[in-house]
Protein backbone atom coordinates (compact mmCIF):
# COMPACT_ATOMS: atom_id res chain seq x y z
CA UNK A 1 0.00 0.00 0.00
CA UNK A 2 1.37 3.58 -0.70
CA UNK A 3 1.57 6.13 2.10
CA UNK A 4 3.74 8.86 0.68
CA UNK A 5 4.33 10.12 -3.25
CA UNK A 6 7.45 11.80 -3.93
CA UNK A 7 7.00 14.44 -7.05
CA UNK A 8 9.84 16.29 -9.38
CA UNK A 9 8.54 19.66 -9.89
CA UNK A 10 9.77 20.94 -13.65
CA UNK A 11 8.25 18.20 -16.49
CA UNK A 12 6.41 16.64 -13.40
CA UNK A 13 3.75 18.28 -11.42
CA UNK A 14 4.05 21.78 -13.75
CA UNK A 15 4.94 21.01 -17.83
CA UNK A 16 7.60 23.36 -18.92
CA UNK A 17 6.17 26.15 -20.58
CA UNK A 18 3.64 26.45 -17.62
CA UNK A 19 3.97 28.50 -14.76
CA UNK A 20 2.02 26.96 -12.23
CA UNK A 21 0.64 23.91 -11.17
CA UNK A 22 -2.60 22.81 -12.47
CA UNK A 23 -5.92 22.84 -10.47
CA UNK A 24 -6.17 19.64 -11.17
CA UNK A 25 -3.25 17.79 -9.29
CA UNK A 26 -4.15 20.54 -6.52
CA UNK A 27 -7.23 18.07 -6.02
CA UNK A 28 -5.43 15.51 -6.70
CA UNK A 29 -3.01 16.03 -3.67
CA UNK A 30 -5.87 16.83 -1.42
CA UNK A 31 -7.78 13.33 -2.11
CA UNK A 32 -4.36 11.84 -1.18
CA UNK A 33 -4.13 13.70 1.67
CA UNK A 34 -7.51 12.59 2.82
CA UNK A 35 -6.60 9.05 2.33
CA UNK A 36 -3.77 9.69 4.52
CA UNK A 37 -0.84 9.90 2.03
CA UNK A 38 1.97 12.06 2.46
CA UNK A 39 3.45 13.65 -0.61
CA UNK A 40 6.39 15.39 -0.66
CA UNK A 41 8.04 17.46 -3.17
CA UNK A 42 11.34 16.47 -5.01
CA UNK A 43 13.03 19.14 -6.97
CA UNK A 44 16.43 20.26 -7.86
CA UNK A 45 15.02 23.59 -7.46
CA UNK A 46 16.59 25.68 -4.07
CA UNK A 47 13.01 26.30 -1.68
CA UNK A 48 13.81 30.14 -2.85
CA UNK A 49 12.55 28.89 -6.49
CA UNK A 50 9.70 26.89 -5.77
CA UNK A 51 6.96 29.90 -6.49
CA UNK A 52 4.92 27.75 -8.73
CA UNK A 53 3.29 25.01 -6.69
CA UNK A 54 0.09 27.76 -5.56
CA UNK A 55 1.46 27.71 -1.70
CA UNK A 56 0.29 24.43 -1.25
CA UNK A 57 0.96 22.22 1.90
CA UNK A 58 3.39 19.57 1.11
CA UNK A 59 4.24 17.50 3.46
CA UNK A 60 7.90 17.71 3.20
CA UNK A 61 10.90 18.85 0.74
CA UNK A 62 13.67 18.17 -1.24
CA UNK A 63 15.48 20.42 -2.78
CA UNK A 64 18.92 20.92 -4.23
CA UNK A 65 18.29 17.34 -6.02
CA UNK A 66 18.87 16.05 -2.41
CA UNK A 67 21.25 18.44 -0.80
CA UNK A 68 18.79 19.49 1.64
CA UNK A 69 15.58 17.48 2.74
CA UNK A 70 13.38 19.16 5.37
CA UNK A 71 10.25 17.47 7.01
CA UNK A 72 8.47 18.87 10.42
CA UNK A 73 10.62 21.51 10.19
CA UNK A 74 13.57 18.92 11.12
CA UNK A 75 16.59 19.26 8.57
CA UNK A 76 16.77 15.75 7.53
CA UNK A 77 19.73 15.72 5.11
CA UNK A 78 22.51 18.25 4.37
CA UNK A 79 25.27 17.70 2.08
CA UNK A 80 27.00 20.58 0.25
CA UNK A 81 29.51 20.61 -2.16
CA UNK A 82 32.89 19.78 -0.15
CA UNK A 83 34.52 23.47 0.31
CA UNK A 84 37.91 23.14 -1.58
CA UNK A 85 36.05 21.12 -4.40
CA UNK A 86 33.63 24.15 -4.51
CA UNK A 87 36.43 26.32 -4.84
CA UNK A 88 37.81 24.45 -7.04
CA UNK A 89 35.05 23.78 -9.31
CA UNK A 90 34.55 27.55 -9.06
CA UNK A 91 37.70 28.68 -10.77
CA UNK A 92 37.94 26.52 -13.62
CA UNK A 93 34.37 27.83 -14.61
CA UNK A 94 35.93 31.31 -14.47
CA UNK A 95 38.79 30.33 -16.64
CA UNK A 96 36.19 28.72 -19.17
CA UNK A 97 34.02 31.86 -19.28
CA UNK A 98 30.68 29.42 -18.74
CA UNK A 99 27.58 30.65 -17.21
CA UNK A 100 26.61 28.80 -13.64
CA UNK A 101 23.84 29.86 -11.39
CA UNK A 102 24.63 28.65 -7.39
CA UNK A 103 22.30 27.83 -4.69
CA UNK A 104 23.91 28.16 -0.89
CA UNK A 105 20.92 27.09 2.05
CA UNK A 106 19.67 30.68 2.00
CA UNK A 107 21.00 32.36 -1.51
CA UNK A 108 21.44 32.35 -4.80
CA UNK A 109 23.72 33.77 -7.46
CA UNK A 110 24.55 33.91 -11.14
CA UNK A 111 27.97 34.56 -12.72
CA UNK A 112 26.80 36.76 -15.49
CA UNK A 113 24.10 36.21 -18.23
CA UNK A 114 23.84 34.57 -21.45
CA UNK A 115 21.26 33.52 -24.19
CA UNK A 116 21.19 30.26 -22.85
CA UNK A 117 20.31 31.09 -19.58
CA UNK A 118 17.90 33.57 -20.42
CA UNK A 119 15.91 30.91 -22.28
CA UNK A 120 15.93 28.04 -19.17
CA UNK A 121 14.80 31.03 -17.13
CA UNK A 122 12.16 31.37 -19.38
CA UNK A 123 11.17 27.64 -19.99
CA UNK A 124 10.39 27.51 -16.18
CA UNK A 125 9.67 30.78 -15.70
CA UNK A 126 12.45 32.04 -12.93
CA UNK A 127 13.41 35.40 -12.13
CA UNK A 128 16.40 37.54 -12.85
CA UNK A 129 19.52 35.97 -10.71
CA UNK A 130 21.45 38.84 -8.89
CA UNK A 131 25.13 38.64 -10.70
CA UNK A 132 27.80 37.60 -7.59
CA UNK A 133 31.11 36.84 -7.46
CA UNK A 134 31.34 33.22 -7.94
CA UNK A 135 34.42 32.12 -6.81
CA UNK A 136 34.44 34.41 -3.65
CA UNK A 137 30.65 32.93 -2.46
CA UNK A 138 32.67 28.93 -3.18
CA UNK A 139 35.08 30.32 -0.55
CA UNK A 140 32.66 31.67 1.57
CA UNK A 141 29.54 29.89 1.81
CA UNK A 142 28.53 26.21 1.67
CA UNK A 143 27.43 25.77 -2.20
CA UNK A 144 24.72 22.99 -2.25
CA UNK A 145 24.08 22.98 -6.20
CA UNK A 146 26.13 24.61 -9.24
CA UNK A 147 23.51 24.58 -12.62
CA UNK A 148 26.18 24.97 -15.37
CA UNK A 149 25.14 25.94 -18.75
CA UNK A 150 26.63 23.63 -21.10
CA UNK A 151 26.37 21.03 -23.68
CA UNK A 152 27.59 17.18 -22.89
CA UNK A 153 30.27 17.97 -25.21
CA UNK A 154 31.65 20.81 -23.55
CA UNK A 155 31.09 19.65 -20.01
CA UNK A 156 33.77 16.78 -21.27
CA UNK A 157 36.45 18.99 -22.47
CA UNK A 158 36.64 21.15 -19.70
CA UNK A 159 35.48 19.22 -16.64
CA UNK A 160 35.85 15.70 -17.86
CA UNK A 161 38.80 15.35 -15.24
CA UNK A 162 36.29 16.50 -12.42
CA UNK A 163 33.38 13.69 -13.13
CA UNK A 164 34.52 11.12 -10.06
CA UNK A 165 34.48 14.39 -7.55
CA UNK A 166 31.13 15.56 -7.94
CA UNK A 167 27.83 14.31 -9.28
CA UNK A 168 26.45 15.00 -12.51
CA UNK A 169 22.88 15.29 -12.97
CA UNK A 170 21.80 16.10 -16.68
CA UNK A 171 18.07 17.10 -16.87
CA UNK A 172 18.71 19.56 -19.82
CA UNK A 173 20.58 19.35 -23.11
CA UNK A 174 22.42 22.89 -22.52
CA UNK A 175 22.37 22.82 -18.62
CA UNK A 176 23.01 20.31 -15.61
CA UNK A 177 22.96 19.98 -11.80
CA UNK A 178 26.12 19.79 -9.84
CA UNK A 179 26.48 18.46 -6.49
CA UNK A 180 28.08 16.73 -3.89
CA UNK A 181 28.50 12.76 -4.59
CA UNK A 182 27.07 12.37 -0.76
CA UNK A 183 23.27 14.07 -2.39
CA UNK A 184 20.50 12.78 -4.58
CA UNK A 185 17.22 12.75 -4.61
CA UNK A 186 17.24 8.92 -3.91
CA UNK A 187 19.40 9.17 -0.87
CA UNK A 188 17.36 12.30 0.73
CA UNK A 189 13.90 10.17 -0.13
CA UNK A 190 15.33 7.11 1.61
CA UNK A 191 16.46 9.10 4.94
CA UNK A 192 12.82 10.55 4.64
CA UNK A 193 11.26 7.36 4.16
CA UNK A 194 12.98 5.82 7.34
CA UNK A 195 12.07 9.18 9.26
CA UNK A 196 8.55 8.72 8.59
CA UNK A 197 9.00 4.57 9.48
CA UNK A 198 7.96 3.72 6.30
CA UNK A 199 9.19 0.62 3.74
CA UNK A 200 10.33 1.78 0.21
CA UNK A 201 7.45 -0.70 -1.51
CA UNK A 202 5.30 1.87 0.54
CA UNK A 203 6.29 4.92 -1.71
CA UNK A 204 5.58 5.99 -5.23
CA UNK A 205 8.18 8.71 -6.77
CA UNK A 206 7.84 10.78 -9.84
CA UNK A 207 10.18 12.06 -12.26
CA UNK A 208 11.25 13.11 -16.00
CA UNK A 209 14.77 13.84 -15.68
CA UNK A 210 18.52 12.57 -15.05
CA UNK A 211 18.13 14.24 -11.50
CA UNK A 212 15.52 11.90 -10.87
CA UNK A 213 16.64 8.23 -11.59
CA UNK A 214 18.03 7.75 -8.16
CA UNK A 215 14.93 8.19 -6.68
CA UNK A 216 12.99 6.44 -9.45
CA UNK A 217 14.53 3.54 -9.00
CA UNK A 218 14.80 3.35 -5.06
CA UNK A 219 10.95 3.55 -4.65
CA UNK A 220 8.92 0.79 -4.58
CA UNK A 221 6.79 2.06 -7.15
CA UNK A 222 9.04 4.72 -9.58
CA UNK A 223 7.25 6.51 -12.20
CA UNK A 224 8.81 8.04 -15.36
CA UNK A 225 6.56 11.19 -17.13
CA UNK A 226 6.18 10.41 -20.91
CA UNK A 227 8.05 13.51 -21.89
CA UNK A 228 10.80 12.10 -19.78
CA UNK A 229 13.77 10.96 -20.67
CA UNK A 230 15.45 7.36 -21.18
CA UNK A 231 17.45 7.34 -18.41
CA UNK A 232 14.68 7.41 -16.09
CA UNK A 233 12.25 5.50 -18.22
CA UNK A 234 14.69 2.73 -18.25
CA UNK A 235 14.42 2.56 -14.57
CA UNK A 236 11.06 3.31 -13.72
CA UNK A 237 8.39 0.58 -12.97
CA UNK A 238 5.94 2.28 -15.13
CA UNK A 239 5.90 5.16 -17.54
CA UNK A 240 2.93 7.94 -17.03
CA UNK A 241 1.13 9.89 -19.50
CA UNK A 242 3.15 13.31 -20.15
CA UNK A 243 3.04 15.94 -18.00
CA UNK A 244 1.05 18.17 -19.84
CA UNK A 245 -1.72 15.24 -20.26
CA UNK A 246 -2.21 15.37 -16.52
CA UNK A 247 0.05 12.77 -16.71
CA UNK A 248 0.68 12.34 -12.78
CA UNK A 249 -2.99 12.43 -11.71
CA UNK A 250 -3.76 9.58 -14.27
CA UNK A 251 -1.21 7.86 -12.96
CA UNK A 252 -2.50 8.16 -9.22
CA UNK A 253 -6.17 6.90 -10.41
CA UNK A 254 -4.21 4.25 -12.49
CA UNK A 255 -2.90 2.91 -9.40
CA UNK A 256 -6.09 3.58 -7.68
CA UNK A 257 -4.47 5.76 -5.52
CA UNK A 258 -7.83 8.32 -5.93
CA UNK A 259 -10.80 7.88 -8.24
CA UNK A 260 -11.49 8.78 -11.87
Amino acid sequence: MIKAVFLDIDGTMVPFGEKEIRPSLIDAFDRLHEAGIKVIVASGRSRLLIKNLRDYPFDGYITVNGGLAVMDGKVLCSEPVDRQVAIDLARRIEETGVATTVFTADSLGINHETETTRMAFELIHLFKFPQIPLIRTAEEKDIYEFTIFINEETRLKHFGDMADILSWERWHPEFLDVMSTKASKGDAMVRMVEYMGLKPEEVMAFGDGGNDVSMVRMAGTGVAMGNGNDSVKAVADYIAPPADEDGVVATLQYFGLINR
